[in-house]
This record gives C-alpha cells, sequence and structure tokens, in this order.
C-alpha cells in the first residue's frame, strides 16, 4: 500500500517541504501558452477510485500531461531516481504521461522548451480524441 501523505510531501535536504519552487514557477512562466490550455501548479494524480498516485509539479489535466521541474538538486542520486521512477510508472499505469524540464534545456532555449511542450500536448490530444 503506498503511503499517501509520505508521496505527497517530498521534503528537501533539510527536512523542508518541497513545494513550488523558483524553478518550477520559471517552468511554468515558460509554458504560459494559448496552446497550454489549462496547466496548473502542484497536481495531484489520482487513479480511478480517486486514489492518490503521484503528484508532479505542473499538468495538463485534461490530457494527462504532467511535466517535472528537473533540478539535480532535488533528483540525482540513487534515492532521488528511484523515487522518480516509480512515480513514473504509477503516473503511467493511471494514463499519465511525465515529461522533464532541466535547467539546461530552460537556459538553453526556452522558447523551444514551450515549442516542445505545444506539440506534445497536441499529440497527447490528438491520440486521446480531445480538442483543445
Amino acid at each position: 500500500m503506498l503511503d499517501e501523505v509520505a508521496l505527497r510531501s517530498r521534503r528537501n535536504r533539510t527536512g523542508a517541504a518541497v513545494r513550488g519552487s523558483w524553478f518550477q514557477k520559471l517552468v511554468a512562466e515558460c509554458l504560459t501558452s494559448p496552446l497550454l490550455p489549462g496547466l496548473v501548479e502542484e497536481y495531484e494524480i489520482r487513479d480511478a477510485d480517486g486514489q492518490f498516485v503521484a503528484r508532479c509539479d505542473l499538468a495538463i489535466p485534461r490530457i494527462r500531461l504532467g511535466v517535472e521541474a528537473h533540478s539535480r538538486r532535488h533528483h540525482f542520486g540513487d534515492r532521488a531516481e528511484a523515487f522518480d521512477e516509480q512515480r513514473d510508472n504509477r503516473a503511467a499505469a493511471a494514463g499519465w504521461l511525465l515529461r522533464y524540464v532541466t535547467w539546461a534545456d530552460l537556459h538553453r532555449n526556452p522558447a523551444s522548451v514551450c515549442g516542445y511542450f505545444e506539440r506534445l500536448a497536441a499529440l497527447r490530444a490528438a491520440e486521446l480524441g480531445i480538442v483543445l
């Protein structure tokens, strides 16, 4: 059984809850686009029974597309990588697609990051038969 509280409250090295980092807010700003409607922060993915599955930094719930602001500080190392892989697998089993944005991606060319997610959202909507 998944510990819903533990899964929802990631902790940083000091023990403080990780929520809405500056990098996550920067990614959200980058993804502000009329072609990415309904983008929300700190989205909790739930299964068909309403049970908690995972939390993603950003999401477009209508097309079950999640975005992770992926920093080396919080997402690298054996423990963090195992957590991310388990979360991604649970989300996939619930019909969600999760994708990552790194600082290097955003710093290099923010417009290309937005364009990538616009194309991905269009493909995802077409796969699901949803008009955005």
